[in-house]
């Protein structure tokens, strides 16, 4: 986690995704693996920052939802942001819908398909995650509605998904 090279410590990520279980983490380890985890959200080299999105979702790390909102927030590369909306979806977090939902609702300019494509999964998994839950979707009305006639199929899919769930 702490070597010099990106690529290490990106292997390091993939490792540690490969080797570590949820199930299993917890007490002392759980907390060294969210503080490793954090740091490496924040680390100068993207491929890594994306890996740590990852894992965080992977290993159910939902410790670090807000680190994750926050590097969305703040990081306008798109495959970082895909990154982070997946680790998001995987967790599932009643908590990070709303900051979800912002994030879906106002992309930024860079924003591919795929990132939009990424964050309508996301907010479709908090939603049927969360049944009986007062999850409103009407904010991201207008948008989903522009988004029905994409010329991206996957896109049309996921908005079709948030439709039905609103």
């Amino acid at each position: 986690a702490d070597a010099e090279a990106p690529g290490l410590r990106g292997s390091f990520l993939w490792a540690l995704q490969l080797a570590a279980r949820p199930s299993k983490l917890d007490g002392a380890l759980r907390k060294k693996t969210v503080d490793v985890i954090r740091r490496l959200l924040g680390d100068a080299d993207g491929m890594v920052r994306r890996r740590a999105a990852y894992v965080a979702g992977n290993l159910a790390l939902s410790e670090l939802a807000p680190d994750l909102i926050a590097s969305a927030k703040q990081s306008p590369d798109p495959e970082q942001r895909i990154a982070v909306f997946v680790a998001l979806g995987e967790l599932r977090g009643l908590e990070t819908f709303a900051d979800t939902l912002e994030l879906a609702r106002k992309p930024e300019k860079t924003d591919t398909d795929r990132v939009t494509v990424a964050a309508l999964r996301t907010l479709s998994s908090i939603v049927v995650a969360n049944p009986g839950q007062p999850l409103d979707l009407g904010p991201i009305a207008v948008r989903i509605t522009g988004l029905l006639s994409s010329a991206d199929p996957l896109v049309r899919e996921a908005a079709v998904r948030v439709a039905g769930l609103a």
